[in-house]
């Protein structure tokens, strides 16, 4: 005779579970455990990135950017760090990364992180050498094509300095009458920057002119009467005597009054010497 089950113990089985309760209360401990790591990690690469410059070390930077390697901002950061410390064969496997950025700015400063650390090299060639020669007229090509690229304005009125420094007038020039152009009524203190930009890379016929169109831009006569003459003396100081009066032709014609300046006058008779041109606008002047 068979023996019958009972109905209770068949009712008090328990159903299967897919996972313990201990386990599921320790999943939960881990996931928040990440996300509290998580936000304390990225408020520290956000202090790292605004740190000032070499305020962190190369291997710490390094390290770091191993736990986040997808942050450009902390590639721009060793990258700088690099150049800045010359270690330029790991500046290049840096930049190489960063060039590949779908972020237009991101890709902009690694390009011109590139042209820094070459400049770099040059300064450390000796001049006259047929290397020295070579390199300065790449790095010269090089701004070439950089000039075409899509910059924010103080970044192209760099280029345009570095330009100058390279004796690249024309480009520097072209740089600046690009940026005159790009917005209406650029103040004389623009133009005025733009005059000391070619004055301290040699080119002072730009840094004359460029001082008098910030001469004419200027409504103070104290100011137009103070950049005229640095106009004037820019020209004086690159031997261009005859540059500095057909300029001071035009200006007379444009605006007499500066005949009744003692400082244009005496100017006058400095740049006047024996030249018929000379002595015509110092004698119109009187």
């Amino acid at each position: 005779m068979l023996l019958q089950r009972s109905k209770l113990a068949a009712a008090s089985v328990e159903r299967p579970r897919l996972a313990p309760p201990w386990s599921i209360t320790l999943l939960g401990v881990l996931v928040l455990g990440v996300l509290v790591a998580i936000y304390p990690h990225k408020a520290l690469v956000n202090r790292i990135i605004e740190a000032p410059p070499n305020a962190v070390t190369e291997a710490y930077l390094v390290n770091l950017l191993r736990t986040d390697p997808g942050n450009p901002q902390l590639g721009l950061m060793l990258a700088r760090h690099r150049l800045s410390s010359s270690l330029y064969e790991q500046l290049e496997q840096t930049l190489a990364r960063l060039l590949q950025s779908p972020d237009k700015e991101i890709r902009l400063e690694a390009s011109w992180l590139r042209w820094r650390a070459a400049e770099q090299r040059f300064s450390r060639l000796q001049p006259g050498t047929a290397q020295y020669t070579d390199n300065k007229a790449q790095l010269r090509a090089w701004l070439h094509t950089l000039a075409v690229l899509d910059w924010p304005e103080h970044m192209t009125i760099e280029i345009a300095r570095r330009a100058f420094l390279f004796g690249d007038a024309e480009l520097g020039i072209e740089l600046f009458q690009r940026l005159s152009g790009s917005a209406a009524g650029r103040s004389a203190d623009w133009y005025a920057e733009a005059a000391q930009v070619a004055l301290a890379g040699g080119e002072y016929f730009a840094a004359g002119k460029f001082f008098l169109i910030a001469a004419r831009r200027s409504s103070e006569p104290a100011e137009q009467s103070r950049l005229f003459m640095d106009g004037m003396l820019a020209l004086q100081s690159g031997g261009q005597v005859q540059e500095a009066l057909a300029l001071l032709e035009e200006e007379l014609a444009l605006r007499p009054s500066l005949g009744e300046s003692r400082q244009v006058l005496e100017l006058l008779v400095h740049f006047a010497g024996d030249s018929r041109l000379g002595i015509e606008l110092l004698s119109a002047s009187r």
